[in-house]
């Protein structure tokens, strides 16, 4: 809930809900515990090398985001 209306405020203060999202977060793919054990634990060397390649994914994905939009503005 916390959530939601932090999302909403910030679409409040922008004034428009027309904007570009880059979301990421804690997949389950299938294993037990829940996403509160995933998250309060330590990454595994497999998943600390699987991390380095989301951040370099994303990192890519944002470039390509904020070059769109200075197009879209031009």
């Amino acid at each position: 809930m916390l959530r939601i209306r932090k999302c909403r405020f910030v679409l409040v203060a922008l004034g428009t809900d027309q904007i570009k999202r880059l979301r990421l977060g804690v997949g389950l793919s299938g294993k037990t515990g829940g996403a509160k054990k995933r998250v309060l634990t330590n990454f595994s060397r497999q998943e600390q090398q699987q991390l380095q390649l989301i951040a370099e994914d994303a990192a890519v994905i944002l470039g390509k985001m904020v070059s769109d939009l200075e197009l879209e503005q031009r």
